[in-house]
């Protein structure tokens, strides 16, 4: 068996194909055979990492490792030897061809006051192919993203109990029963830190980390053998696929556009904002919100656990966490925007700040209804598209505290009796009250199949 080297500081293992295989196969078997045709010398290695829940891999697009002793360095810390630095340092300092084996990431851009979710990263996903098959406009031009704008966590960031965690006397407990470095939360966006803070504490009940590996330089400059076409194929067709929402979306921009047009309406660009992300979020393209009912973005179980027993939640202590959506599959669980938490990509200002939350709920619906009847008429020419087939069989449903027949809200009480994720959640507490008055419900939107 060949050798396992590590860093001196940095816990990182340097493993061969033959010593890595079994991981892969088991949450990717396509790419484990591709691999297996091509036998790679014990030259090809990758690294593999394990980082603890809420770990910041990525920060303002920069790399992180973790140490053997707790704690991470960035890439070009001294901590980080030279032989880490040749193989796995040739996407400047951000992160390589990467693969997730275990648990899940998050990626997503900070902007001012919100988190914006880009996507959430599952075991067997290949990501960091984009910039191997790019070529650049001139030696300094491109048009990838800047580096700076992204970050990356181990699990959910996106991530908050359903309930009021702030009464002061049960706050108090688990700030110094966890040396919590963070106040009672002020918003939905602290509950991350909080969770981050007791997961990572020695007595924490419930280990959790996000395993990955990283590719060295040598499988990325073998890309172009022929004898690697198998490989180069599989990571095209990756890079291919999960840009594709994207490389339409000026199309999906001018169909919305023909349809103001046509109906010689004005709307607010922050609503149209939101409904263009509630339409993007219904066809998979970025991540919403559900009930979390297993420990695949946190250690849900434990950090629950803490909330019930030590912190004497009055409430069901159900954790909100980001899910994708499956506009092809009828059994898709539903899931949920919040204007409690907002995640869309690009939020104009609202054009007043006396508009409500209600108020805004009601223009976003209304201007959903046309978006959606124009796309099913036909007219449009996008017969065939995704767009098309989402208009067909996903439906809105508005919730907010303030519900009747002149708001066309549904009461945010329904939420608990009609979503199953809920009801499974619910069902996990032992506390089984349900926080009728959270925060998250007063004015959410829930995206699920019509059958």
């Amino acid at each position: 068996m060949p050798k396992v080297t590590m860093s001196s500081t940095v816990a990182l293992e340097e493993l061969t194909w033959p010593q890595i295989r079994g991981d892969v196969l088991s949450v990717n078997p396509a790419l484990a055979n591709i691999i297996d045709n091509i036998a790679p010398d014990n030259s090809y290695t990758v690294f593999r990492a394990k980082y603890p829940y809420g770990s910041q891999i990525l920060k303002e697009g920069k790399m992180f490792f973790p140490l053997k002793e707790g704690g991470l360095v960035p890439f070009e810390d001294s901590r980080v030897s030279k032989n880490i630095k040749n193989k796995i340092g040739y996407t400047m300092g951000t992160n390589p061809m990467t693969m997730v084996l275990k648990n899940t990431l998050d990626l997503f851009i900070p902007i001012e006051n919100r988190i914006s979710s880009y996507s959430l990263i599952q075991p067997g996903s290949l990501f960091g192919v984009w910039s191997l098959f790019d070529e650049p406009l001139t030696k300094r031009v491109s048009y990838n993203t800047p580096i700076p704008l992204w970050d990356m966590t181990a699990g959910a960031r996106s991530v908050f109990m359903l309930p009021k965690i702030k009464e002061a006397f049960s706050f108090s407990k688990i700030q110094k029963r966890y040396d919590l470095k963070s106040d009672a939360p002020k918003c939905l966006q602290d509950h991350w830190l909080i969770f981050k803070d007791i997961a990572n504490h020695a007595e924490f009940q419930q280990p959790w980390a996000t395993e990955i590996i990283f590719f060295s330089k040598k499988w990325v400059d073998a890309i172009h053998d022929p004898a690697w076409y198998e490989f180069k194929n599989y990571a095209a067709q990756r890079a291919w696929s999960s840009s594709q929402f994207w490389r339409n979306q000026f199309c999906w921009d001018l169909t919305f556009s023909r349809i103001q047009s046509q109906r010689d309406i004005k709307p607010c660009p922050y609503v149209v904002d939101i409904a263009s992300h509630l339409l993007a979020m219904s066809v998979g393209a970025v991540p919403g919100f559900r009930p979390m009912i297993d420990d695949t973005v946190a250690p849900i179980e434990g950090l629950r656990k803490v909330f019930e027993e030590e912190y004497g939640s009055r409430y069901a202590p159900i954790i909100i966490g980001p899910a994708d959506f499956n506009v092809f599959d009828p059994d898709a669980v539903p899931i949920f925007y919040s204007f409690q938490y907002h995640t869309a990509m690009k939020l104009s200002k609202k054009s007043s700040s006396r508009s409500s939350t209600l108020t805004d709920m009601y223009n976003v619906k209304s201007l959903l209804n046309k978006y959606l009847a124009d796309i099913q008429e036909g007219n449009l020419k996008i017969d065939g598209t995704i767009l098309y087939e989402m208009a067909k069989s996903v439906k809105f449903n508005f919730y907010h505290y303030v519900a009747d027949s002149n708001t066309k809200m549904t009461s945010s009480n329904d939420v608990i009796n009609s979503n199953e994720a809920f009801q499974t959640a619910l069902q996990q507490c032992q506390t089984t009250s349900f926080p009728k008055k959270a925060p998250f419900l007063n004015g959410c939107i829930e995206i699920t199949n019509k059958i």
